[in-house]
């Protein structure tokens, strides 16, 4: 599998550390932004392939909001996902929504998240 450029959005610099050394094993580059902004300014630089946000970073109107403009797959991360979340960020137009520590269903959403993206391209 090629390498995804990976947008990962959270605040927190410890968890961000963690989550960008984890997937940086499984072959992705990752980038790490601290705010919105940011977030919309290396979409466009980077050409990323997928985002992932934290829901605490960035809440789920930005969600709908980057699929519509820039078109790439979000995958939402939240230290305590419920349902509810999960319904709400998928209606946003989430790809997946996965709890910040679990790594290994994060790897499975963004290759879920690519394959999409790549039978779309």
């Amino acid at each position: 599998m090629q390498a995804l450029t990976v947008l990962l959005a959270e605040q927190d610099s410890a968890v961000a550390s963690a989550l960008a050394t984890s997937l940086d094993e499984h072959r992705h580059s990752v980038r790490v932004v601290r705010s919105l902004d940011e977030l919309r300014l290396e979409i466009s630089r980077l050409h990323a392939h997928v985002v992932v946000v934290d829901l605490e970073t960035v809440g789920l109107a930005e969600v709908t909001k980057l699929r519509r403009e820039f078109r790439v797959p979000v995958i939402c991360t939240h230290r305590v996902p419920d349902d509810e979340l999960w319904t709400a960020a998928m209606e946003a137009g989430a790809a997946d929504v996965c709890e910040r520590s679990n790594i290994a269903a994060l790897v499975r959403a963004l290759r879920y998240a690519r394959s999409g993206f790549s039978s779309a391209a």
